[in-house]
């Protein structure tokens, strides 16, 4: 199931969101839409998130990997795949697969009740929570308002997340930016002080170049002063000795 196309397809996703009703859904029950071994009673009786989500009694806000969850109440209700013995243990794999990518879980709870608080008695509490959590038909369906508006919210919320890290990606991108090019100043400012150094000590090697070439020049100048002068002694000399004789 790790290598399955639909688990990396679901994984791809930043955010996952499963919306399920706790009662009264005939079509796709709570286990199934909350991905769940079993129901969670208590979502039964307890009270709504907010006055303004009145159908809303659960939401995690964030992941979860396992549920119901650790720690809550005792379940006295076995799996709903437990009497099948063909799938019980495909489906087991499914379940446990799938909750390991995360979930935010929402419960909604539509049922009849009395002055909006106290539920009927079953069968009359019985509501088409199916229809009414998406509001398929606005004018049979309008109950499901605030669970409209909690989906949208989640969108919006989410949304604004995405902006947020996009928002902070840019200005990271944009320091790393700011962190090459002062680099690069960086560099083209030593090269320039290398080529600048280079340029230096070519010059003061063509100095001491002249300077010793000049010396060499000299020395041979006063080299042939010296001959001169001593020729002109020799030819004395000679002159001399020839006069004595």
């Amino acid at each position: 199931l790790e290598r399955l196309p639909f688990r990396s397809a679901l994984k791809a996703f930043k955010h996952r969101v499963l919306y399920g009703n706790t009662c009264n859904d005939f079509l796709v029950k709570y286990q199934t839409a909350s991905i769940s071994p079993t129901s969670i009673p208590s979502l039964s009786q307890v009270p709504p998130i907010s006055s303004d989500y009145p159908h809303i009694v659960s939401d995690t806000l964030s992941h979860t990997y396992e549920w119901p969850p650790p720690g809550s109440e005792p379940i006295d209700e076995a799996p709903f795949y437990a009497g099948d013995e063909k799938t019980s243990s495909m489906i087991e794999e499914m379940i446990s697969n799938l909750q390991s990518l995360g979930w935010r879980r929402v419960g909604a709870r539509f049922q009849r009740t009395v002055d909006g608080k106290q539920p009927l008695p079953f069968p009359l509490n019985v509501a088409n929570a199916h229809n009414h959590l998406p509001v398929c038909r606005p004018m049979l369906d309008g109950k499901g308002a605030d669970s409209v508006q909690h989906i949208c919210e989640m969108f919006w919320g989410h949304a604004e997340l995405l902006r947020e890290e996009a928002e902070q990606e840019r200005l990271e991108m944009e320091k790393i930016i700011r962190k090459e090019e002062e680099a690069m100043k960086t560099q083209a400012s030593e090269a320039e002080l290398r080529r600048s150094a280079s340029v230096v000590l070519r010059v003061e090697s063509e100095k001491k170049r002249a300077e010793a070439q000049q010396v060499k020049l000299e020395k041979e100048r006063e080299r042939v002063v010296e001959a001169k002068k001593l020729g002109a002694e020799v030819e004395r000399l000679s002159l001399a000795m020839m006069e004595g004789l």
